[in-house]
């Protein structure tokens, strides 16, 4: 459900996820319902980011240092596909971010070059 997040297992770890649509059926997309889910990766000082929705300590309680939404990854995934990797523990449930935070994020999605252009389409922003 929107505003729900997880933890996902990643390369360097667990990463935050953020569902910022769904369940809902998304037109063109197998196995409905489908969420849409937004990484959240750590901000290096000197690293490359997208400045569109940077968290910081106490946006969210896995948030420990500064992250950035990472626009570019956002993808559709089908609710029973997500469900799966809930029970293989490959994804763990956490908090859910508060409206604030939600609204900061998909504000950010609107403002972000580098999100896809399907996904403000699929979401009614073009």
């Amino acid at each position: 459900q929107a505003g729900h997040a997880c933890l996902q297992d990643g390369p360097k770890g667990l990463h935050l996820c953020i569902v910022i649509a769904g369940p809902q059926g998304f037109e063109g997309y197998a196995q409905p319902p489908q969420i849409i889910p937004m990484p959240v990766t750590t901000l290096y000082p000197h690293g490359r980011h997208d400045p569109a929705c940077i968290l910081t300590k106490g946006d969210h309680p896995f948030i420990q240092h500064d992250s950035w939404v990472y626009y570019r990854e956002t993808r559709i995934d089908p609710v029973v596909e997500a469900e799966r990797f809930v029970r293989q523990a490959m994804w763990k449930p956490h908090e859910a971010c508060s409206k604030e935070l939600l609204a900061r994020v998909l504000a950010g999605a609107c403002m972000s070059r580098l999100i896809k252009r399907e996904f403000c389409r699929l979401l009614g922003w073009l």
